[in-house]
């Protein structure tokens, strides 16, 4: 009974620190790309092919933020490459651009229920406490033109 109070706490413990870890490597993945902008032509006085090729280094400085990171499941992190591939087939990234220019919005939405990064353990994965999706989000302040 008590080792199986114990493998309860280890289990609950496990995953605590799974989603923990997921969602930091997901606040810094946002913290890259917001740190991509600084580096990039301004977007007010960007041609659209530029401002298109700037949304795209964004995305991938998220995307190799993630891969660089260990949350993609077990068969599917052999290489770097391997899991920056898993993760732009599964891990959402939405980069929007308000109205008047003035910021930029990054998102990243990350499917931990479905994932299979944590171990499925009967009656405990249905459990509500367990997240269906982790999220960051940040919203960087645009160069004035």
């Amino acid at each position: 009974m008590v080792c199986l109070a114990l493998l309860f706490c280890f289990y609950g413990l496990t995953t605590f620190g799974l989603a923990l870890y997921t969602r930091q490597a997901l606040s810094r993945a946002t913290e890259d790309g917001a740190r991509m902008v600084g580096v990039l032509p301004a977007f007010g006085s960007a041609s659209a092919a530029e401002r298109l090729a700037a949304l795209d280094a964004i995305r991938n400085a998220m995307l190799d933020s993630l891969a660089g990171s260990l949350i993609t499941p077990l068969s599917q992190s052999g290489s770097t490459e391997t899991r920056r591939r898993w993760i732009a087939d599964t891990v959402r990234i939405e980069i929007a651009q308000a109205a008047p220019t003035s910021t930029l919005t990054l998102a990243v939405y990350y499917p931990y229920a479905t994932s299979g990064v944590f171990p499925a353990v009967p009656l405990l994965t249905q459990a509500a406490w367990v997240p269906d999706q982790l999220s960051s989000q940040a919203v960087v302040a645009l160069p004035p033109r």
